[in-house]
C-alpha cells in the first residue's frame, strides 16, 4: 500500500481488485530489537545516559502533555 489515506485503502481491498499482503516474520539477518525504560532522576531532567547514542543507538524522549497550550508547537 501506499501513503493513500487509510479510509479509501480499506475500501479498495474491500470493494476494488486489491491484494491484501501479510508480512509474518522478519526479514533475514534482522536483529530483535530491544526496549529499555531507563529512570531519569529529577523532574525536567534532559541528561542523557552516557553512551547510547554514540554507540549509534537511538534514543526517545517521551513527555506527556497535561494541558494543551496555543503557545507550544506541537507539529513535528
Amino acid at each position: 500500500m501506499t501513503a493513500t489515506p487509510i479510509p479509501r485503502s480499506l475500501a479498495m481491498v474491500m470493494y476494488a481488485d486489491m491484494d491484501v499482503s501479510v508480512i509474518d516474520e522478519m526479514p533475514p539477518g534482522r536483529q530483535p530489537v530491544e526496549t529499555v525504560v531507563y529512570p531519569i532522576p529529577g523532574a525536567g531532567s534532559t541528561g542523557t545516559y552516557p553512551g547510547i547514542l554514540p554507540r549509534g543507538m537511538r534514543a526517545y524522549w517521551v513527555c506527556p502533555l497535561i494541558d494543551e497550550s496555543e503557545l507550544l508547537d506541537l507539529r513535528r
